[in-house]
């Protein structure tokens, strides 16, 4: 029996992105990948996140955190990065977990 897969549309991976420069960062490739290596990149990477997200506070400034977004991309590779939007150009992300905390049992 053969391995199921995805087929996913991403950039490509590079070792070195400051030798190819910016030309480099807008190279899409179309790949197969496992299922069992995706699962297990955003297995990791929901994991790493948690982690992140366990010592933010309920409230900021009188303000409830209710939920969070998180954009990732995903390579054509497989790879999950974590998608962050600065002053530089960026592509667009693979997947958008939405984060809602549980409700506390305080009252």
């Amino acid at each position: 029996m053969s391995e199921r897969t995805i087929t996913i549309i991403g950039r490509e991976d590079t070792e070195d992105r400051a030798l190819l420069g910016t030309v480099r960062d807008w190279m899409y490739a179309q790949e197969k990948v496992s299922i069992r290596k995706l699962k297990s990149a955003l297995s990791g990477f929901t994991s790493n996140m948690g982690e992140i997200l366990d010592g933010l506070p309920d409230e900021v400034a009188g303000y409830k955190l209710e939920s969070i977004d998180v954009s990732l991309e995903i390579s054509a590779k497989g790879n999950v990065s974590l998608m962050a939007i600065g002053g530089e150009a960026g592509g667009t992300g693979g997947l958008i977990l939405h984060l809602k905390k549980k409700p506390s049992m305080e009252k």
